[in-house]
């Protein structure tokens, strides 16, 4: 019976320290500043994966791009056999609530053989929104997902004719 209460306590332990872990939370414009890095660093390893936990599933923009659409984008695009390069400068964030907007510069240029040839720079609008998630599958937090870009027509105009 001890060891049976022993390993109950143990797991409820666990279970607290997991739930601390998932709800903790720092400044917003931190968590969106992390945010930003991360999906930088997933054009630059081309992890679908990676770059579409940036992305909400409400994602949609001007140039009538909505997740899954923006998903086979991702996905077409790191096919390449190239290697990509990606800049943001630090961003300007401002937070409403739940929402907040981040105004930055991007270059984005694909680089083949020591060459680097610039496919986009621009100034971007990255919103985005906190939305519900699921941490280590089980324990419910908040994290800030883009919900739309501006600034990237040329950029989506490109890779919509390649397709």
């Amino acid at each position: 019976m001890r060891k049976f209460i022993f390993i109950f306590i143990a797991i409820v332990v666990v279970l607290a320290v997991g739930y601390i872990l998932a709800n903790r939370s720092g400044e917003p414009e931190d968590e969106i500043t992390a945010l930003i890095e991360h999906g930088r660093q997933s054009i630059e390893v081309k992890s679908v994966k990676d770059a579409l936990s940036c992305i909400s599933k409400d994602y949609f923009d001007d140039n009538d791009i909505d997740y899954d659409r923006l998903k086979l984008i991702i996905a077409q695009a790191y096919r390449v056999e190239s290697r990509y390069q990606a800049t943001v400068e630090v961003p300007t964030i401002t937070v409403n609530d739940d929402r907040a907007i981040a105004k930055t510069h991007v270059v984005i240029a694909v680089v083949n053989e020591g060459e680097r040839n610039e496919v986009f720079s621009g100034d971007v609008v990255i919103h985005l929104k906190k939305e519900q998630v699921r941490r280590f599958l089980i324990f419910p937090a908040k994290d800030w997902r883009i919900i739309k870009l501006e600034g990237t027509s040329k950029l989506f105009e490109k890779a919509l004719s390649d397709m």
